[in-house]
């Protein structure tokens, strides 16, 4: 462990060449960890067709990741704000990688099934731990920046993930090609996690008693009564909503509405995801530069990008992403992505340095709500006749939720303000400073 406090490099805290190195080794691990994530949407329809499922089994290997990585997503950042970011970024890292592998070998529903469930338990708290590491190794004026580029990067696993794993479904003819090949790197990245420099943990508010000390619980309950994070909480399960079904089906969606191919439906997904990659670098960057004339302007930029964002989703489906509505679809990944860098600087600023880990696993943790966003999706389908136009109705339900998300974040700008600086001066009493 390091110290705390910065070493006087301008606000560095291991100094700049230290901040860069483990600001590349955790985005990287965190793209892979998406390449994994985004790789099944791609390779689902022609796995459903090669074991025979329906679209309901198949939205319960969706449903079943979601669960793994939300339900013990904020154990895992409560033990990275107490024990150790970097030890526990190289364990998780190592277990997804190889559960994806497992992935790859199943051959029916239930070894399918396990191991998917796993590659979500070893994503659980992989970006509570790794955020939390960068916001404190690089200074505060530029955290917005520097999440968005995190970000960016963690983003760019998804188009590569669809993109490549559809080459490679096609090169190889097999759905399973994509998770033997993706695991390998996570491992190697895995080890190098091991050997990041890591800061001091703050200490745990004490207990009534005087004993040093807090339970997750009490830890959560106190980010739940910042008015902010509550907020933001309730938009982001409702933005989880809707990035999780539209992740999960529209590769399925387009194969079915368009006639294509695994690899041609990962080509035109991998161009919307780079398209959302734009918007991920310029959301970190203009709520950054407006942050400084508006206090409330990173939950303003969530609550604008996702206003536009779902109306473009709405019109996308309806036009079956062709033509108009794939620029449509574009549009919506745009506004989607403009969301992420600004979101995640506000769970940093609202909480205290004991808590920043936490402050973004609930986030992950909410998602045991959204983690049931694949599985309905793919039922309301079955229920509707299966095929294009029950698939359609059910991303349309979906999309929906887009309503609720930047309705949240327009209520929460209120009271941003005043919670950031109750977390400042709360840090300021226990003598750490950004």
């Amino acid at each position: 462990m390091d110290k705390s406090t910065p070493d006087g490099s301008n606000g560095y805290l291991f100094g700049k060449g230290q901040a860069v190195f483990i600001l590349v080794v955790i985005a990287i691990l965190n793209m892979i960890n998406m390449m994994d994530r985004s790789v099944f949407a791609v390779a689902q329809e022609p796995m459903r067709i090669a074991l025979g499922l329906n679209d309901t089994q198949v939205g319960w290997f969706q449903t079943v990741f979601w669960l793994g990585l939300s339900l013990m997503t904020l154990p895992v950042a409560f033990i990275c704000d107490r024990w150790s970011r970097r030890k526990m970024l190289g364990i998780l890292a190592i277990s997804f990688s190889t559960f994806t592998f497992l992935t790859g070998l199943g051959r029916s529903f239930i070894g399918i099934f396990i191991p998917r469930m796993l590659v979500g338990v070893g994503e659980s708290g992989f970006t509570s731990g790794g955020q939390a590491l960068i916001v404190r190794a690089w200074p505060e004026r530029l955290r917005g920046t520097i999440l968005a580029v995190f970000l960016v990067v963690s983003q760019l696993g998804q188009p590569l993930g669809m993109a490549l794993g559809g080459m490679l479904i096609v090169k190889f003819n097999s759905w399973s090609s994509p998770f033997l090949f993706f695991a390998i790197p996570g491992i190697l990245f895995g080890i190098v996690a091991f050997f990041l420099r890591d800061y001091e943990n703050a200490p745990a508010p004490a207990k009534s008693d005087g004993v040093t000390g807090e339970s997750l619980f009490t830890s959560v309950w106190t980010l739940f009564k910042t008015r902010t994070l509550l907020s933001s909480y309730i938009g982001y399960v409702a933005y989880n909503i809707v990035a999780a079904a539209l992740m999960a089906w529209t590769p399925t969606f387009l194969m079915r509405s368009q006639g294509i191919n695994a690899g041609q439906a990962g080509m035109l997904v991998g161009i919307i995801g780079f398209i959302g990659l734009i918007g991920a670098i310029l959301g970190g960057i203009i709520s950054d530069k407006w942050q400084r004339r508006n206090p409330k302007a990173r939950m303003h930029v969530c609550a604008i990008s996702t206003s536009i964002g779902t109306l473009a989703l709405l019109g996308a489906v309806l036009l079956d992403m062709q033509g108009i509505g794939y620029a449509l679809a574009c549009v919506w990944a745009f506004g989607w992505l403009m969301l992420q860098a600004p979101n995640a600087a506000v769970t940093q600023d609202c909480s205290t340095l004991d808590k920043r880990g936490q402050a973004w696993g609930v986030n992950n943790f909410l998602g045991f709500i959204t983690a049931w966003a694949p599985l309905a999706v793919g039922a309301l389908s079955d229920s509707l006749g299966a095929g294009t136009t029950g698939l359609k109705i059910a991303l349309l339900c979906a999309g929906a939720f887009g309503f609720l998300t930047f309705t949240a974040y327009f209520i929460g700008a209120n009271y941003y303000p005043a919670d950031v600086a109750r977390a400042n001066e709360a840090n300021r009493l226990a003598g750490h400073r950004e």
